[in-house]
């Protein structure tokens, strides 16, 4: 319990404190180490300044990147520190206390006077660290909340700043890499088959193909919400020290309110990145997690289609097998494979929908051109012509070969299939 002679000399110390006004404080102490504690070995002295306006700056910081509110908070700590105990008046063995060279120190003005304090050793229990005046050598303790509210370091007094994403206005995403750029962003019309929109994005980057708009959803879209920033790191401009200098990749998000979002990827350990945002170069980190889309195969995102045109686009499509020929066709409100007038129903939803319906099955490079085994011609409203060729590739596939250039496969026995309907409609 404490005597009353304690309770008159704190009580005594607050009201002191409190009937003046908080104008500029300064502490000083070990640095911020990256788990935001203050038991480093290197010192770090930290000028807080309260303008006309009652607002608090950082000397070094940027207003903007700073919380105002809680060095408010700390301004009211400091003008009404509350003792735990008094240990001991008139010490003369300051060393015990880590007092004969403190680690800390505050230097407080208040109107026109100016306290300094100093903190030294934590006691036994952790629950209290001893301190004591600059002009008197009582040592009282106060408590461990206490003493991490005021010595809290910088890192507890920078705002740290809002990255979200809202994907309902995300109109594109691009993955800058030093070796690849993918890209992606909505279509201005998309591909409609069957009153259904089967394609509503696309990939610019590293080549053009439609999206297939439930993977861009599993990898990209359900991903991005789960973007934020951790904790900050340093704002000395040292960006090679986190790999910024060379970002690991750069992410810019693009909405259709006009607003470009961008966070450049450092180096990263098992959970975080460093990160900046922006031009700026203040260094954060971030999870980890919601970065998976930016290794990416690009073949897991990419609509399957060997060619994907709405059957109201197109004026007719020719398949062309060894001496065989099938061309659907709509001509006077009737639809036709080869001169056989078919039913629109079987028209549009089983013989158009089997050849839109031919699905790639992978990235196809190192084919060689030969005489094609099977020629799919489309030709749309607009009188544009695409051809895709398919040339024997191996046992199981053949390479697609779309105005010259090959870039994928596709099983035989899918090809095979749709040919086989199409000659039994043809009978």
């Amino acid at each position: 319990m404490i005597n009353k002679k304690n309770i008159v000399i704190l009580v005594s110390v607050i009201v002191v404190l409190t009937l003046l006004t908080v104008f500029v404080f300064l502490w000083s102490g070990p640095s911020d180490s990256d788990d935001n504690t203050v038991n480093e070995a290197s010192d770090v002295s930290i000028n807080f300044v309260k303008n006309s306006e009652s607002q608090w700056s950082i000397e070094g910081i940027n207003s903007d990147k700073i919380k105002n509110y809680k060095i408010t908070t700390l301004a009211s700590t400091v003008s009404a520190i509350n003792a735990k105990n008094i240990i001991e008046e008139n010490a003369t063995e300051l060393d015990k206390y880590g007092l004969a060279n403190p680690l800390y120190t505050l230097n407080a003005t208040f109107g026109d006077m100016t306290k300094t304090f100093y903190a030294g050793n934590s006691t036994s229990l952790g629950d209290a660290y001893y301190f004591k005046g600059a002009d008197s050598n009582t040592v009282y303790t106060i408590y461990a909340s206490t003493f991490n509210s005021i010595f809290d370091g910088t890192l507890s007094y920078r705002e740290i700043p809002d990255f979200s994403v809202n994907t309902e206005t995300v109109c594109g995403v691009k993955v800058q890499k030093q070796d690849t750029t993918l890209n992606v962003q909505l279509m201005e019309t998309p591909v409609v088959i069957n009153d259904y929109n089967i394609a509503t994005w696309e990939m610019t980057s590293p080549s053009y193909h439609t999206i297939d708009d439930s993977r861009l959803a599993t990898y990209i879209m359900e991903v991005l919400p789960n973007i934020y920033v951790n904790e900050f790191v340093s704002d000395k401009g040292n960006l090679a020290d986190y790999g910024l200098d060379k970002p690991y990749a750069v992410v810019t998000i693009t909405n259709t309110d006009g607003n470009v979002q961008t966070i450049k990827l450092g180096t990263s350990n098992q959970d975080e990145y460093y990160v900046v945002l922006g031009d700026d170069t203040t260094v954060y980190t971030a999870g980890k997690d919601a970065f998976s889309f930016v290794d990416i195969e690009p073949f897991l995102l990419v609509n399957k289609f060997v060619n994907l045109v709405g059957v109201d686009d197109v004026s007719y499509v020719k398949v062309k097998s060894g001496s065989s020929e099938y061309k659907l066709s709509y001509s006077d409100g009737k639809f036709y494979l080869n001169s056989k007038e078919v039913s629109e129903d079987d028209y549009k939803k089983t013989l158009y929908t089997a050849v839109i319906g031919l699905l790639v099955s992978d990235f196809c490079n190192d084919a060689t051109y030969k005489q094609p085994a099977v020629t799919v011609e489309y030709c749309t409203t607009d009188g544009k012509v695409t051809k895709a060729e398919f040339v024997d590739y191996n046992d199981r596939n053949y390479a697609v070969y779309k105005d010259g250039k090959c870039e994928f496969m596709i099983l035989k026995k899918d090809v095979t299939s749709v040919i086989d309907l199409l000659d039994s409609y043809d009978k």
